[in-house]
């Protein structure tokens, strides 16, 4: 084995994990990943795999069965360099863009290779796989450093073949045997050596030409070589000009045809590179073509929106295989109502300069994803999303540089400017930008909105009524002319006592009367952070005010009490008793997102610590998920979202959306359908069992067959967790537990029983 390798033993982790989680995880997890951006397709055994960027789904030819394949299944969730399906062993490699390698076995089995997902010898940039070639049972990867070898019936690696300048580091783009002989297309140049010799040894390697050579192929017994526009024949140690593509070669494929890739064409051409067929965007569905294949009589193009494109050869209809699932694998912001999601995929970044992104919309209306081509409705960088509560066929979408946009049952859009509304412009040079933030409705339904305005504004919050009409509401004083100028304010939440409260860059949080126009600025507890940028805000059910920000987490109760006497008001960190120390809840984390769910617990979103979901005073944390201990993509979270009907989460990462089947639900009107779960709840594989179908503060009491009293408490929400103890002293006995649920003045009464097995 080649010395690179030798000290990374204590690395290896051979880590097996089955595609079947364990059963509370793999039921409670809900992939919504994109798989439309196709990078990758291989056809082996009648089924073929297409790679989308952290994941893969395979389409069985016989049954028409798609089945995906992600983190959901016991993979990292990390971005995919390549995949590998060698039919004889019965493995999938899926191999990633950090150097992780994860072997799927017959079984379904997941063994990890982390070798050189550790090795600090090499930078993180260079461990990037461009290319993979396959000779008996050896993987030859084309690096960023140089060619490993992976033995693939071992399943470890062998020797690493560095062929740059001395025996240096060089990334190799394409690996290729063809004869007795390997190949090496480089950015230095196309460089070979014989098989027999000493491959570690950089001097056995021969530069056959200089230049950037990205791919290589051997079709009817040539070997062909392209640099970024050019073809040529590869004859001993010359290259001979076949062809010019004149734009960029993306994918260069062998099969019946020699088929070359570029971003709106796709050629089929002999060995002298001669056209048989072209296919064009402009004739195919206006694809972005990534690569493309062909097997029996079909063209197979990857595309980077619209999955794969199944086209017939020397036909002219063409059929779209994919999952259903979302546009992208960006989401910003997102909101979820009785089961239904609106995602958006715009960005902005911490003084809110906007990312310009004309990307789709995508709805998912409780059974399946419709993405909302960006044609339909022009409106670029849509940041936020509010669905109306009042009416949940209408949908409001905030764009950081057009204006607020808003979608009618799916297919009608209005677009709010400063040409129909009070909503302001912003120069940013010489083009006119309706930078429009944070959206939120109150308890009568009017959307208030956030802004950036021009210097010189005092007025960046607006109304839009529900009956239709604009206003504005100034807030004179509350920020200098350049703190309105270079952030202004992003999020807002209204308290119970109908307070709006801005999070604001200088200023705290602002608590603004929209009836009589007073506002507050509750600084007092932020000063211990460096930065007072509040991130997020939440107002839970006992009206305490949750705000986080790039360094931490603060609550206040009450805040609407800063209008009488603001310095009574400080936002304090939640104490935490850990092994004899007090620590703060979160101190030092980027918070990005908080929402209160309907037990009054909270899920909080972190910028690179994955989410974390409390309990409603936040002194125990129930869950803290990453993408270390549970199938989360990323630990960079934008945004999360809780379906109050189902208890459903669903967290918008840097790497996708997912699901998770949470137990908090919203109150009933009447509890006629009690009922826990999980029930029997087996306590060697059980925590807590939920009991759900509650009415808003109704009294709790679970007691035993002889009418002893383990556990009491009053619903915040529609559902409570008993963690199976007495009081939180002891776990209780097996057998059976009856719940009595009664509202305060005993009009509703329900009981319900649970089997608790040890």
């Amino acid at each position: 084995m080649n010395k690179l390798f030798l000290p990374m033993k204590k690395y290896i982790l051979n880590l097996i994990l089955f595609f079947s989680l364990s059963l509370s995880a793999q039921n409670r997890w809900i992939d919504y990943y994109s798989y439309l951006n196709i990078s990758q397709i291989q056809i082996e055994n009648n089924h073929l795999y297409g790679k989308a960027e952290n994941s893969f789904f395979i389409k069985d030819f016989q049954t028409g069965e798609i089945e995906r394949i992600s983190s959901i299944n016991g993979l990292s969730g990390e971005t995919f360099a390549k995949i590998y399906v060698h039919q004889a062993l019965n493995k999938i490699f899926v191999i990633h863009t950090n150097g992780l390698i994860e072997i799927i076995r017959k079984d379904q089995s997941i063994k990890k290779i982390a070798d050189l997902k550790f090795n600090s010898f090499i930078s993180d940039d260079k461990k990037q796989c461009n290319a993979v070639f396959v000779q008996g049972n050896l993987l030859y990867l084309a690096m960023g450093y140089g060619i490993s070898v992976f033995d693939l019936d071992k399943e470890e690696f062998g020797d690493t073949y560095y062929i740059g300048f001395g025996g240096s580091q060089l990334e190799v783009n394409d690996v290729e045997i063809y004869g007795q002989e390997i190949y090496a297309a480089t950015g230095q140049g196309l460089k070979k050596a014989a098989l027999s010799g000493n491959l570690i040894d950089f001097n056995n390697w021969t530069d056959i030409t200089s230049g950037n050579w990205k791919h290589l192929a051997v079709y009817n017994n040539k070997l062909l070589a392209a640099k970024t526009f050019d073809v040529y024949e590869v004859t001993g140690n010359n290259v001979i000009f076949k062809r010019n593509f004149i734009k960029p070669i993306l994918d260069f494929q062998p099969n019946d045809y020699l088929v070359l890739t570029t971003f709106d064409k796709i050629f089929l051409t002999d060995e002298n590179l001669t056209d048989i067929y072209t296919y064009s965007a402009s004739v195919f569905n206006q694809f972005k073509a990534n690569t493309a294949i062909d097997f029996q009589s079909n063209l197979y193009v990857g595309t980077r929106e619209q999955g794969i494109l199944q086209i017939n050869i020397g036909g002219s209809g063409f059929t779209t295989i994919a999952p259903n699932c979302p546009a992208y694998n960006d989401p910003f912001g997102i909101d979820v109502r009785d089961g239904k999601i609106w995602m958006v995929y715009g960005s902005h970044g911490p003084s809110f300069a906007p990312a310009w992104k004309e990307k789709a919309i995508s709805y998912y209306d409780g059974s399946q994803w419709t993405n909302i081509p960006y044609e339909d409705f022009q409106v670029p960088s849509l940041c936020y999303v509010k669905i109306n509560p009042s009416n949940p066929e209408e949908v409001y979408m905030s764009s950081a540089v057009k204006g607020l946009l808003k979608v009618t049952d799916a297919n009608q859009f209005m677009l709010y400017d400063d040409t129909n509304s009070t909503l302001d412009f912003f120069m940013a040079g010489n083009a006119k930008q309706i930078r429009v933030f944070g959206i939120g409705f109150d308890a009568e339904n009017n959307l208030w909105i956030t802004q950036t305005n021009e210097q010189n504004k005092n007025d960046n919050i607006k109304v839009l009524r529900n009956d239709g009409s604009w206003g504005v509401l100034p807030l004179p004083g509350v920020f200098t002319n350049s703190q309105y100028f270079t952030d202004g304010v992003r999020i807002l939440a209204f308290d119970q006592d109908g307070i709006l409260w801005l999070g604001t860059v200088y200023k705290g949080a602002v608590g603004v009367n929209t009836q009589s126009g007073q506002y507050v600025s509750i600084t007092n507890g932020f000063q211990n952070t460096a930065y007072t940028y509040v991130t997020s805000l939440s107002v839970d059910k006992d009206n305490t005010l949750w705000a986080g920000n790039y360094t931490g987490l603060r609550i206040t109760s009450n805040p609407s009490r800063a209008f009488q006497n603001p310095d009574e008001v400080i936002f304090r960190p939640i104490k935490i008793e850990y092994e004899g120390s007090v620590q703060l809840l979160l101190e030092g984390q980027g918070i990005s997102v908080i929402k209160t769910d309907g037990s009054n617990n909270k899920w909080i979103g972190t910028t690179s610590n994955g989410v974390y979901y409390v309990s409603e005073d936040g002194k125990k944390t129930i869950y803290h998920f990453t993408t270390e201990n549970s199938p989360l993509p990323s630990n960079e979270i934008y945004d999360l979202s809780v379906d109050g009907k189902s208890g459903m989460v669903y967290f918008a990462t840097g790497k996708g959306l997912i699901g998770f089947k949470g137990n908090a639900t919203d109150p009933v009107e009447s509890m006629n359908d009690v009922y826990a779960f999980p029930n029997p709840v087996n306590m060697k594989k059980h925590n807590f069992v939920t009991i759900r179908g509650l009415m808003e503060d109704i009294f709790v009491k679970i007691i035993d067959v002889e009418g002893n009293l383990v556990y009491e408490t009053k619903s915040k929400g529609g559902s409570v967790d008993w963690d199976l103890t007495a009081f939180g002293r002891y776990k209780v006995a097996s057998g059976v537990y009856i719940v009595l649920l009664t509202n305060e003045d005993g009009t509703q009464t329900q009981t319900t029983k649970i089997l608790v097995i040890k």
